[in-house]
């Protein structure tokens, strides 16, 4: 019986760390996928930023936002 019970939880304890280590291995593919998108969407944002710019020219300053007042600050 006892000997049972030791590959029952030598199966488990395995099971276990093959488990965690899926865990792990889907964390780091999860991770370099991310991040290779990142890079990707980023490189997509400067080829456009860099075709709008020859289409429309370089980026004017832009302007001071306006003071934002509340009506009832107004009204006092």
């Amino acid at each position: 019986m006892v000997d049972v019970i030791r590959v029952v939880l030598a199966s488990l304890v395995v099971a276990s760390l093959i488990a965690i280590a899926l865990y792990v291995v889907a964390s780091v593919a999860v991770t370099a996928w991310t991040l290779r998108e990142a890079a990707r969407r980023r490189r997509l944002a400067d080829d456009l930023d860099q075709v709008l710019v020859e289409i429309l020219g370089p980026r004017a300053p832009e302007a001071p936002a306006m003071p934002h007042t509340r009506r009832w600050a107004r009204r006092s």
